[in-house]
């Protein structure tokens, strides 16, 4: 043992006299090392920061772990996969198959559903990453990438809902931003298969579809047969339950009616339209619940059409634009909404920031992520889920009429990106004419 302490104490000075000897060359080869990576240096402590700030929230079990547990238990009692063939829970085919496949392996199931959003987290990150270098031309293309790489990981929405909640939100986000992606590189195949994915893990990933209907309309590039790699892509991951032996119908029942998971009420925790209104009357709810969807489905169509009819070229930009803007009006107008319908927003907003090129319109994306932060707090911290009225209502109340006028303005500024293009074009017509 003193003979091992002698050697290193021997070695670690022989290092120190080479290092004071050669201090110079020394100090040379570690700025040359640093200068030569300094972008991996920097996304590494990134990185770092960022894993470190969501293991300290692993230990956190929400009130969704309870039922995430009792999934968990009645599959691994079941056989795994096996279990997959009775209906239990209320969530899509993917994440049930991926409970059920935790159950095979020798991990405490709270760190396995958190660490498993959190992958997502990076991988989401990473692809926004991509998005914005291939769109950006220049020597500064690399420094905004990571910029938006290192801001996506420490959105505050972003890190409660995976490392903190434990939802999985993060799953279906980065299917549908892989989607957007995709359709850039005029990959129609994999748009859609992106699409399906994203069902198979939340039926949220429908606040896209109004998105490439209208880009099925105006486009002209792909056939309205490659929606139908939607659903088959939803079968493929419902494979193992059908093996399992699941029938048919339940798999197309969970397809068609997940929205029976949402809140029975107007609104859960998220400051939309239905904040400001309360009521214990179920009658009166669902009433209001209908003329919410109808209202929200005229809003949308109506939408389409202009979409449609005016010019604008399908880029990367443009597309997430109207994905952000038909994000915006959902979650708004549309009753039943979660506070956390609005993380794919959390996203986009982002990405659109940037590559519109305007700071002016800094608090775009700043509005959006306080006002989804706001909803995530009310939920989080047990503040007023709307059972009667009191200060807190009227707080609420207030954010909501707020956040009605700046959802708005977004969906004006939005629609406005998209007209300057036209008007960019009629101008220039106007000028070859003369």
């Amino acid at each position: 043992m003193l003979t091992k302490l002698f050697v290193t104490v021997c070695v670690a000075a022989l290092l120190c006299i080479v290092c004071i000897r050669n201090g110079e060359k020394t100090d040379g080869v570690i700025r040359g090392f640093v200068e030569k990576n300094i972008e991996a240096l920097l996304m590494g402590v990134v990185v770092f920061l960022a894993c470190y700030v969501r293991v300290k929230l692993l230990d956190y079990e929400s009130g969704d772990y309870v039922y995430y547990e009792q999934w968990y238990e009645y599959l691994k009692a079941h056989g795994g996969i096996a279990g997959l063939k009775d209906d239990i829970g209320n969530y899509m085919e993917g994440y049930m198959l991926f409970l059920a496949l935790l159950t095979y392996f020798p991990v405490k199931l709270l760190y396995g559903i958190k660490v498993f959003s959190v992958l997502f987290d990076f991988l989401t990150a990473f692809l926004v990453q991509k998005m914005v270098r291939g769109y950006f031309i220049g020597n500064y293309n690399r420094m905004i990438a990571n910029i938006c790489f290192a801001f996506t990981l420490f959105v505050p929405t972003i890190i409660f809902n995976s490392a903190y909640w434990g939802q999985c939100d993060s799953i279906y986000t980065f299917f549908l931003i892989c989607s957007i992606y995709c359709y850039g590189k005029e990959k129609w195949n994999l748009v859609f298969i992106c699409m399906g994915c994203a069902f198979a893990f939340k039926l949220q990933a429908i606040f896209l579809m109004p998105l490439y209907l209208v880009l099925y309309v105006k486009d002209k590039k792909f056939s309205i047969l490659k929606f139908g790699l939607i659903p088959f892509t939803y079968f493929i991951w419902s494979i193992p339950a059908y093996f399992a032996g699941k029938p048919v119908s339940k798999i197309i029942q969970m397809f068609l009616s997940y929205g029976t998971g949402t809140t029975t009420g107007l609104t859960n925790s998220f400051n939309n339209l239905y904040t400001l209104v309360l009521s214990k009357d179920e009658n009166v709810n669902h009433y209001i619940r209908v003329v919410g969807v109808t209202l929200t489905l005229i809003l949308i169509v109506c939408s389409m059409a202009v979409f449609v009819k005016i010019k604008w070229e399908a880029d990367l930009y443009k597309l997430i634009t109207v994905a952000l803007y038909f994000v915006i009006l959902i979650t708004y107008f549309l009753p039943g909404m979660h506070e956390r319908y609005l993380y794919i927003g959390d996203v986009l907003c982002i990405v659109w920031w940037v590559m519109s090129r305007k700071r002016e319109l800094w608090y775009i994306p700043s509005g959006i992520l306080m006002f989804s932060l706001l909803s995530y707090m009310r939920y989080i911290t047990g503040v007023w889920h709307g059972d009667e009225w009191n200060i807190l209502t009227e707080i609420n109340g207030l954010v909501s009429v707020v956040y009605f006028f700046f959802v708005i303005k977004t969906l004006i500024i939005l629609y406005q990106e998209l007209k300057e293009k036209e008007l960019i074009e009629n101008r220039q017509e106007e000028r070859n004419a003369i």
